[in-house]
């Protein structure tokens, strides 16, 4: 039911990059000993690579190269769509601000004219009126004081142009610090460079450096001499194109990277792992050309196979505790056993999460149904009806959180193997524990984090 309600709303906004990020989220790639099995996501990568993987390794390559290359630039088109919309944005919102605020000017100079001989005033106070009235910090100085008291429509002018100023130089500064965080680099500029400039200059300067660093990013990944390249040359130099866990791992290498920097407050080098290739924007703009009948058929039986394979690390793990082989006949259903007792576990503490949630806000509702009848409405009939949605509501949460919590628990001694370094750059998933008592340690954990 959860896949099919995902599956409608990617179709529906036609965003299945969204659809295959909650799949990865929930479904992250797992592994037993030196076999991974892959995510959706990768699923649908290796599926690209199976035509390549049938020649000599240069076809590899250059089909390897040539799927980095779409899926990079699909990433800087999503990328750049977001930030032209966010600059877009910050642009509208600077000038509501202005005109807020030189409407708020306006007015107090206004105010100042009108004012009578009562009005004893000291300049300096009318001064930090005014400042807090804009609720900017203005230039205010001695001659401006004195125009205060003898002729304050002078002064629009003047602090108008202060206020178009500051507040175009906060809002450039934020949006710049905004696209920096989300590109994960520095675009070149700052809020100084940019604060000569007006509105229209300032986002097309911004707009340029962006498109900029993305393409020394482009030329630094994928050059002649770039790092995907050297990377996909050196996994290939070693491995067997025919064999798919090859290619995942392949797949998974290119999308990550790692580099060194110095940590300001242990004062040392530490190793960062970062990303290097969004594979969901270029597999989204794939599935929005083709029909999307049979798309919840086709990830279920991949979540079941997923389900099946986890259930074997399961009885891998319990044979390795016992020290006897995994092909015994007493393991035979103990993966099974530990996989239902898991799953007992993570609908009950997702059903105790949620319920007393869901009690609170049933007794807020009834504390504040009351205030219905001020609108001519009965209040039973409304409590009947908020609380009918409330439970409903409460019931696709339930399903939400079950579904995103049924493939990430890892028993301990499946997930050891001389691998676990590459691996451990997939998708963050909780602590590995072993058997039905641990998932009870992590789902206290998390309601206890929650809360």
């Amino acid at each position: 039911a959860e896949v099919e309600h995902r599956v409608n709303e990617a179709a529906a906004s036609e965003d299945y990059w969204r659809l295959l990020a909650w799949l990865d989220q929930i479904q992250p790639p797992i592994q037993m000993g030196g076999v991974i099995h892959p995510s959706f996501t990768y699923q649908l990568l290796l599926d690209e690579l199976s035509a390549a993987g049938q020649g000599p390794a240069d076809s590899m390559q250059e089909q390897a190269l040539q799927l980095a290359v779409s899926a990079f630039e699909a990433g800087q088109e999503h990328f750049l769509t977001w930030a032209l919309e966010q600059i877009d944005r910050a642009g509208e919102a600077t000038r509501s601000q202005i005109d807020e605020r030189v409407e708020a000017l306006d007015a107090f100079l206004d105010a100042l004219s009108d004012r009578d001989e009562t009005d004893t005033r000291r300049p300096q106070e009318l001064g930090e009126e005014l400042v807090s009235t804009i609720r900017i910090p203005l230039r205010v100085t001695n001659e401006h004081l004195n125009l205060l008291q003898e002729d304050p429509k002078a002064l629009f002018t003047p602090l108008r142009e202060q206020i178009e100023a500051a507040v175009t130089s906060l809002s450039i500064a934020r949006l710049v610090g905004m696209i920096e965080f989300r590109f994960g680099e520095p675009l070149g500029m700052t809020a100084s460079d940019l604060q000569a400039l007006d509105w229209k200059d300032a986002s097309i300067r911004i707009e340029d450096g962006l498109r900029q660093a993305w393409q020394e990013r482009a030329d630094r990944l994928l050059g002649e001499e770039g790092q995907i390249r050297r990377d996909v040359q050196s996994a290939l130099a070693r491995a067997d194109t025919d064999d798919d866990q090859a290619r995942l791992r392949l797949l998974m290498g290119m999308a990550q990277g790692a580099r060194t920097s110095f940590d300001a407050r242990t004062h040392r080098q530490v190793r960062q792992v970062f990303t290097r290739l969004h594979y969901g924007y270029f597999l989204g703009e794939q599935m929005r050309r083709q029909p999307a009948d049979g798309l919840s058929a086709r990830i279920l039986a991949h979540l079941d196979e997923a389900s099946a394979f986890l259930q074997k690390t399961y009885q891998e793990a319990e044979a390795l505790r016992q020290g006897i082989p995994v092909d015994s006949p007493q393991l035979v259903e103990t993966g099974r056993r530990i996989q239902n007792g898991i799953h007992r576990q993570v609908l009950l503490g997702a059903i105790t999460e949620l319920w007393v949630d869901y009690l609170t806000r049933v007794e807020a509702l009834r504390v504040s149904v009351g205030l219905e009848a001020y609108a001519q409405r009965d209040p039973l009939v409304q409590y009947k009806s908020k609380a009918s949605e409330m439970f409903q509501t409460l019931l696709t949460d339930i399903r939400a959180a079950v579904v995103s919590r049924i493939f990430l628990y890892r028993p301990r001694a499946a997930a050891v193997s001389v691998e676990q370094e590459s691996i451990s750059e997939t998708p963050a998933s909780p602590p590995e524990e072993g058997g039905t008592e641990a998932v009870a340690r992590s789902d206290k954990k998390r309601r206890r984090h929650r809360h």
